[in-house]
């Protein structure tokens, strides 16, 4: 009887793609995961979140044949930090990369930070980013081949060509650097698709991990057609945009097709979502049920709640209302790869989702959800806290190593989703429980 229920257990587990072996048999391949990540997409900009203009029939069918999360949060409103503190699974408290890219030389990830990517490869994954990268120029320590990457293909930081129709982007491959030129007329969502598409063909025999970085639907709003949107009465570009998002959602569901096609499909664990909130206010209501005026490069949940949906084989239909943020991703995608804790590195903010999506095990909860970010050439630092229904954002000045408290303001979400109301005098406890939390939280990025 024991050893029966040892073969049932090693079933259950090898269902989910761990690395076992079940009662002698031949094991299963590890599961595959895919992180889609779309560049200022709002929470609203989704059929499957409440938008009513916009098509987006693949994503929609995505959350519906898998999970959708209604609390799930980027971890910064700007893409660097997001993106730094998602593959480090620290929050921006504790995270390399706190400000965003401008112009070379930009912050950069260290050469002894620890990337999911580079623990994935560790345990016998192949790693690879395609598009928008932000966390180090090439060649410097955070290039993305020297944090755990094994394929590259981004944006070549010489090109002098626009942001959606690049004159040439970089491939780095076995750490050779190449160059790869396009025609005036090549839309970049169609090279990164493509590009996505190979690198699954080419690594099927082998467990791998995709971080696809696309660049819709940032400003501007270019793209080759705003089809089916041209007779819509709208500006040239809200049509413009409607279709970006559109044309996403198509290469969304190519990347699902290409999974069938492969065999796959039932092996592979696909995450969706935004790197921050939208930039503004407009006809389609991106900022969903927040305050559109406090969107992008703000710490308002208009610039942090996003749309986060995964799609893991056998899990249909769930609606997952429990608090995460984009530091959850290391612990979760780590699970998934049956990566042991002892392998992890020390000091992560996150919990794995594993649980929520599955149903299966116990989820462990945050205490609270950090973020935060200088504003005004790094003058000023606004710090935000979340726990439960209670959101806490503040904004201090630090002169002559003296902080100074300028704002702070406390709302509850559950009665103020836009967060126009502050009640911070009305709870002085909760209020002081944040600020200790601010506190505790912070500490000094390294130069």
């Amino acid at each position: 009887m024991r050893v029966l229920k040892t073969c049932l257990m090693l079933v259950l587990l090898t269902n989910m793609g761990c690395q076992l072996t079940v009662c002698g048999q031949e094991k299963q391949q590890p599961m595959n995961i895919i992180f889609i990540q779309a560049d200022d997409l709002g929470y609203g900009d989704l059929g499957c979140y409440g938008q009513k203009i916009i098509k987006t029939p693949n994503l929609d069918m995505m959350a519906s044949e898998g999970v959708r999360f209604t609390n799930y949060h980027a971890s910064c409103s700007v893409c660097s930090p997001s993106r730094g503190s998602l593959l480090q699974g620290k929050h921006t408290g504790h995270s390399t990369i706190r400000t965003n890219q401008g112009k070379p030389p930009n912050p950069a990830l260290r050469a002894d930070d620890v990337t999911i990517a580079k623990v994935l490869q560790n345990s016998g994954y192949r790693t690879g980013m395609i598009g928008k990268w932000g966390l180090g120029d090439l060649g410097s320590t955070g290039s993305p081949e020297k944090q755990g990457f094994d394929y590259v293909f981004t944006f070549d930081p010489n090109s002098s060509a626009d942001f959606y129709y690049p004159e040439r982007m970089a491939r780095i491959r076995n750490g050779e650097t190449t160059t790869v030129t396009f025609p005036s007329a090549t839309y970049v969502q169609d090279i990164l698709t493509l590009e996505a598409k190979e690198f699954i063909a080419r690594e099927k025999e082998h467990p791998f991990f995709v971080y696809l970085n696309y660049v819709i639907p940032h400003a501007p709003y270019e793209i080759p057609s705003n089809h089916p949107y041209e007779k819509e009465p709208l500006t040239e570009d809200e049509k413009n945009f409607a279709a970006m998002i559109t044309y996403l959602d198509k290469d969304c569901g190519a990347l699902m097709q290409e999974l069938r096609d492969e065999g796959l499909f039932e092996n592979t664990v696909v995450f969706f979502t935004s790197d921050n909130g939208p930039e503004g206010a407009n006809v389609f209501q991106s900022a969903g049920p927040f305050n559109p005026d406090k969107v992008k490069r703000t710490l308002y949940q208009g610039g942090l709640e996003v749309p986060f949906v995964v799609h893991f084989p056998g899990k249909s239909g769930k609606v997952v209302n429990d608090l995460f943020a984009g530091y959850d991703f290391f612990e979760t995608a780590a699970e998934i790869a049956s990566v042991p804790q002892s392998a992890l590195p020390a000091g992560l903010d996150g919990v794995s989702m594993l649980p929520s999506i599955t149903g299966e095990g116990e989820q462990l909860e945050h205490q609270f959800l950090y973020w935060e970010f200088p504003v005004k050439n790094s003058k000023m630092l606004t710090k935000a806290v979340r726990i439960g229904p209670w959101k806490a954002i503040q904004v201090t000045s630090r002169r002559r190593n003296r902080i100074r408290e300028l704002s702070f303001k406390l709302y509850n979400l559950d009665e103020d989703t836009a967060e126009r109301t502050d009640i911070a005098s009305l709870h002085p406890d909760i209020a002081q429980q944040m600020r200790r939390i601010m506190v505790q939280e912070h500490v000094d990025p390294v130069n």
